[in-house]
Formats: structure tokens, C-alpha cells, sequence
């Protein structure tokens, strides 16, 4: 019962933004009880439910891992590890700013463009009838439970699994580490090219009891969700006049290649840093080995740790 809730969510939302998943494998992976997913390129329309003037030029989902205890299912949390998310975006060509509201594609619009468009709104349908259903199942099920022990069995086990389910998702444990989303842009004023980026090595989040300690939560988890959230090495940084280099397209690149120009541990050098808040950023002696050039970040927010509740 709950593979199936398990393939069908990782279908609906993941496949929104990546390539390549495959649903077999996945039925597997989930009854085995650990899925990991590597190297999935993000899909150029990733980011257009922001409804932003801009497009993913590439990208990539290093490693995507599902861990599911289903032999105490409702004891332990489900775990969700992302790692290496590398995204590089850039300003949408004029035809496609046409399309102002996201909702219909611009007249002459490509035949991809078209796709996408047409994507789109096959998911945001398919999502709507989804959370339609859930709605119905657990107000059915919550009268069925409401009519006593007249409902019998069948609305016992349903409260039952909403109930289960409800605790699952309360209780899920979060964790994302080396993420790069990079914005470049040379086309909104000619002559002087920019780039701004976003980095961050970790961040987890847990579930906590009322003494905000973490904890595994059985009674109204979702009810009275309490999350522990802890950061490390956020940093925000705006480069100007700067040369970008062409890529090729992120099918094209390698994942090696990949970590050697995001990773975020490529890029920091915290004893600078520390020596000078307001310096530019020299990348690691490592990065500097492999790319024979040293390249400068202006910072807007200097590496940062912080804990949220």
C-alpha cells in the first residue's frame, strides 16, 4: 500500500524537475526500502512555476536518497538526503517573456515551448485531482470513524492508516548538503555581464518534541509539526563585469566536471574569510590546481551557520 503512495509521490513531484526516472526501478528501489537516485539533470522548465523571466540553462541532482524503515514503519522517520544540486540559470529568450501569466503559451511560440506549456498543465491537473482525492478518502474516512462502531472494520483500518500516515510525514527528516544555484546573465546590459549565486553546504531538519528536543512524535505530529532546522555555510555572492564562460549543455557535462566548477567546497576558503569578512573569495588551493586561474566572489552574505525552530 504504501510503495505504491511512495512511487506515486516521487513520480508526481520529482519528475516535475528531473530527467530520467524510471518507475520500475523505483517500485523496486521503494519496496526495498532504500532509493537512490543519481546524476538526474534538471529539466529546463524547473523553475518556471516562479513565474520568473529566467530558465535553467542546466543542471543537475547529484544523488537523491529515500530511506524507508518499513520493518517499524511509524517508529523510525523516513529519511530524504539530497546531495550536489548544481543549478545555472539564465534570463528566457524575448520570445518567451511574451507568455506573462504562465498560463498560455505566446502566439509563434517554439514547438518545445508548446510541450512544456502543455506539460505543465497536465501536472498541475493531475495535481489537483490528487489532492482532491485525499481530501475525499479522509473525510470519508473521518465520518466513517465519526459514526462509531457502526462503521465496522473498513473505517477503523482507514483511520488507521491516516493516522500512520500523518505520523510518517510529521516525523520526516530532511537533510541537503553542497547546493550551487548560479544566475548569469550578459544579454540585460550588453558590455557588462553578472552573475549572482547562492551557496550552502548543509541543511538538515528533524522533528521535535515540546521541550524542542529531537524526537520521534506518534501523538499529532503533522497537527503540531516542530521542526528543528540547522544550517551551515550560507553564503550569497554578486559578480560583475565578469567573464562567463559558454558550457556545454548539461547533458554534455560530466559529473566530476560538475563538482569541479559548483561545489561548494571548491569554492570556500574559510581562512580568508575569517581574516578579512569583506574580502573577495579565493577559491580553495585545490580548485585553483585544476582550473590554473584564481577567481574572485564579491559577497553579498559571507558564509554563514545558523540553527532555526
Amino acid at each position: 500500500m504504501f510503495e505504491a503512495q511512495v512511487v506515486g509521490l516521487l513520480q508526481q513531484f520529482l519528475g516535475k524537475y528531473v530527467f530520467g526516472l524510471d518507475a520500475e526501478s523505483l517500485k523496486i528501489s521503494v519496496w526495498r526500502g532504500d532509493v537512490v537516485l543519481r546524476n538526474l539533470r534538471l529539466k529546463p522548465e524547473a523553475l518556471e512555476e516562479l513565474h520568473l523571466p529566467i530558465t535553467v540553462k542546466s543542471g543537475l541532482l547529484g544523488r537523491l536518497t529515500l530511506k524507508v524503515p518499513w520493518s517499524s514503519l511509524g517508529k523510525q522517520p523516513v529519511v530524504v538526503e539530497l546531495d550536489r544540486l548544481f543549478l545555472v540559470a539564465g534570463p528566457k529568450e524575448d520570445d518567451s517573456l511574451k507568455q506573462q501569466d504562465g498560463s498560455q503559451p505566446a502566439a509563434g511560440s517554439s514547438p518545445e515551448e508548446l510541450e512544456r506549456s502543455a506539460k505543465s498543465q497536465r501536472v498541475a491537473a493531475a495535481e489537483a485531482t490528487w489532492l482532491k482525492d485525499v481530501t475525499e478518502r479522509e473525510s470519508n474516512a473521518a465520518a466513517a470513524g465519526g459514526a462509531g462502531s457502526g462503521g465496522g472494520v473498513g473505517s477503523s483500518v482507514g483511520a488507521r492508516f491516516y493516522a500512520l500516515l500523518d505520523t510518517i510525514i510529521g516525523n520526516l527528516q530532511l537533510k541537503i548538503t553542497n547546493v550551487h544555484v548560479r544566475y548569469e546573465d550578459s544579454s540585460s546590459n550588453p558590455g557588462h555581464s553578472f552573475c549572482i549565486g547562492l551557496m550552502l553546504q548543509e541543511i538538515s531538519a528533524s522533528t521535535a518534541n515540546e521541550d524542542w528536543r529531537a524526537a520521534f512524535v506518534t501523538a499529532g505530529a503533522l497537527l503540531t509539526l516542530r521542526k528543528l532546522a540547522e544550517l551551515k555555510s550560507l553564503c550569497v555572492y554578486f559578480d560583475c563585469d565578469v567573464p562567463l564562460e559558454q558550457q556545454p549543455r548539461g547533458d554534455l557535462i560530466a559529473p566530476q566536471r560538475w563538482d569541479e566548477l559548483m561545489l561548494p567546497g571548491h569554492h570556500m576558503q574559510p581562512q580568508a574569510l575569517a581574516s578579512s569578512p569583506q574580502a573577495a573569495w579565493t577559491p580553495s588551493s585545490q580548485q585553483q590546481q585544476q582550473q590554473g586561474v584564481v577567481t574572485q566572489h564579491q559577497f553579498l552574505l559571507c558564509p554563514v551557520d545558523g540553527k532555526l525552530r
